[in-house]
């Protein structure tokens, strides 16, 4: 934490001038089985970042824990700034953060709330997921992994949209999962031998 702490009086923070509180904010991913106890920061109740320390992956324990911080960099600048808008940070002297990021924001939001098609976006996740799983008969973890992510921004674009039910949520998150710890376990075994 002091070294933490240090690197925001680096950015420029005095924290003499300011509240700083680490709350509890634990974080978990259930669909790839992992999760973390972890501390959000927050500056003046800012969230500016978050400590996570790894418990799981894969559905597997990890030792030694590993540690992840993230930083916040918008929001250490919208603070360093003094503006309470992202849109409002200025990115150069005549580009903003709107100028950058807003079209993207608006046209994903509109895809990912709207007009994403359920139908085949449940195809989708069938064919990834079928993909997948031969993937892991044949011992191709790596591409095998990358199929259970693509089928889990699959499942987030579904309830986004709001096309999963109650026990279609559970299963697909089941399924998922499932196949991470496939994965996990194999790629353990195969590090794991001469």
């Amino acid at each position: 934490q002091q070294l933490y702490i240090k690197s925001l009086g680096a950015l420029g923070i005095n924290l003499q001038d300011h509240d700083i509180r680490f709350d509890e904010d634990d974080w978990e991913a259930p669909s790839i089985g992992a999760w973390g106890v972890g501390w959000q920061v927050l500056l003046d109740g800012l969230e500016i970042t978050q400590f996570t320390y790894f418990q799981q992956a894969g559905g597997i324990e990890l030792f030694p824990v590993p540690v992840e911080i993230t930083y916040g960099l918008e929001r250490l600048e919208m603070f360093l700034e003094g503006k309470d808008n992202i849109y409002d940070l200025n990115w150069s002297e005549d580009v903003s953060y709107q100028d950058l990021r807003f079209i993207e924001e608006r046209e994903f939001s509109e895809y990912n709330f709207n007009l994403a098609n359920i139908r085949r976006l449940k195809d989708s996740f069938l064919l990834n997921e079928k993909e997948a799983r031969q993937l892991i008969d044949k011992d191709l973890l790596l591409p095998a992994y990358d199929m259970c992510l693509k089928c889990s921004h699959l499942f987030n674009l579904l309830d986004s949209r709001g096309a999963v039910s109650v026990t279609e949520r559970v299963k697909m998150i089941a399924q998922i999962r499932g196949m991470v710890s496939q994965i996990a376990e194999k790629y353990i075994a195969r590090e794991s031998s001469p």
